[in-house]
């Protein structure tokens, strides 16, 4: 299981979806909405307006930056439009990593415990998992569920990546992650961290006496009738889409997978989206939980998080998301239970943001207007003599560290506080600690680059650069300006 890129992929949507500085929509109670309830229909033309907005992807870059995967929109259960994209084109029923969609599905098999009385949301992690080390017993159930424990992000630990693509036990991960010091007092801040979930899917084998990928089936996927779903490894299924990452500037190449057992119960699933739809009505009928715990799983504490989802808002209408990324793969999953609305791509390419497509589908629809096609930016001229003249170590100003904290988590603060330039191809390389380098290509305008795909442009100056990036803007200066 990669670690989270946060400037690569996530700091576009950190906003949005892991952040606690803008203040949560209030919490809905959750809409049960029968199958042919009245509802607000998708515009007749969403098809071709999805088709020409995708169209663009890739039309002047290469085949690595279209879309790969499966895009469905549905209301009330029912399809309203389907799309393939790739060589092999999936079908409904292909199966794909889902990453931390898995979440949602953790959070689900925890509050049925609550329900059974097997778990209690306000006990302490090491109540169910004693062998914990005592610094934890102030961690509760529902801060685990939603990220305001402290606990640190084991797949930020350097340590993780031998592990990640072989089996791995329990206690090797906990390892990573058990004996730091808590970020904050839990329960007063938010801050995203896949340990929390890890340690929900031990607590779900205590209370179950099954391993998760039985108890998974057992709970949820046998009740909905998901039947190309599971998180077993990506052995077990012939039906599994092959994922595809993009190497160094501009190459597809085949991703070697994670094993399930280190993205575990935070992010080790597999669905597709016909199950995805069965999910769908599971929620939207009461299938799996009480009143109580739907009504809880969908109301956040800090912030917007709520349980395995993040609470949104679009021109007063709410919604619930969550994305996901893993070696190879890249999924995005929205529910408009007003609406009974869901739109859904799970993607084969961890380079392409999935939530690029779903995003501007739930716009086209709650507007009932098309979204322009992507345009992708010319490339200029790489000129090899400048290049080597910006090669080096920088680091975030203070001004712009100031400015990040309370926006993102210290640990992403950090991670992104340090940045190696070097000269790769047509082009430069950025490393930031912790963080998968991304390629930069050169623009028309002298001294600027950008990536292609996640929104990052980079200007260079004499004592520097500035990284721009969906409303942020950082300033870096040479490690040895000082």
């Amino acid at each position: 299981m990669k670690p989270f890129h946060y400037l690569h992929f996530l700091l576009p949507l950190a906003l949005v979806a892991c952040s606690a500085s803008a203040p949560a929509p209030a919490p809905a109670a959750p809409v049960r909405v029968e199958r042919h309830a009245a509802a607000q229909p998708a515009h007749r033309n969403l098809g071709p307006w999805v088709d020409a907005y995708v169209s663009g992807f890739g039309k002047h870059w290469g085949p690595a930056f279209r879309p790969r995967g499966y895009l469905i929109v549905a209301r009330a259960g029912e399809p309203i439009l389907q799309r393939a994209y790739g060589d092999p084109a999936p079908d409904a029923d292909t199966a794909f990593h889902i990453a931390s969609l898995t979440k949602q599905f953790t959070a689900v098999a925890v509050l049925r415990q609550v329900d059974a009385g097997k778990i209690s949301l306000d006990a302490s992690v090491r109540s169910y998992l004693p062998d914990l080390p005592e610094a934890l017993q102030p961690v509760t159930i529902t801060q685990l569920l939603h990220h305001t424990s402290g606990i640190a992000d084991y797949t930020q630990s350097p340590k993780l990546e031998p592990l990640a693509k072989h089996p791995t036990p329990h206690a090797a991960v906990l390892e990573l992650f058990v004996h730091q010091p808590l970020a904050f007092p839990p329960g007063s801040k938010f801050d995203y961290s896949n340990s929390n979930y890890f340690l929900l899917g031990m607590v779900l084998e205590k209370v179950t006496s099954q391993p998760y990928a039985a108890l998974l089936k057992s709970q949820i996927l046998d009740p909905t009738g998901m039947t190309h779903s599971g998180a077993d490894g990506p052995t077990r299924r012939i039906d599994l889409a092959q994922g595809h990452s993009v190497h160094g500037a501009d190459q597809l190449v085949t991703a070697e997978p994670d094993d399930p057992s280190v993205a575990f119960s935070a992010g080790a699933i597999y669905t597709s989206a016909s199950d995805l739809l069965k999910w769908d009505r599971a929620l939207a009928n009461g299938t799996l939980l009480s009143p109580r715990t739907e009504t809880f799983r969908t109301t956040p504490a800090k912030g917007d998080y709520a349980c395995g989802v993040v609470m949104d808002s679009f021109q007063g209408v709410l919604y619930e998301v969550h994305s996901g990324a893993i070696s190879g793969f890249d999924a995005d999953l929205v529910r408009v239970p007003e609406r009974d609305l869901l739109i859904a791509f799970l993607g084969n390419n961890d380079g392409f943001d999935s939530s690029r497509i779903t995003r501007k589908v739930l716009k086209m629809i709650l507007t009932e207007r098309p979204e322009a096609p992507i345009e992708e930016r010319p490339l200029g001229h790489f000129d090899a003599t400048a290049g080597e003249g910006v090669v080096g170590d920088y680091r975030l100003t203070a001004a712009s560290r100031q400015a990040l904290r309370g926006k993102l988590p210290d640990p992403v603060v950090e991670g992104v506080s340090v940045a190696e330039v070097a000269i790769e191809r047509d082009g430069l390389r950025v490393t930031h600690a912790g963080e998968r380098p991304f390629h930069l290509f050169p623009a028309v305008v002298s001294n600027t680059y950008f990536t292609k795909g996640s929104g990052i442009e980079v200007r260079f100056g004499q004592a520097g650069f500035v990284l721009r990036q969906a409303g942020f803007e950082l300033q870096y200066e040479r490690a040895d300006s000082h």
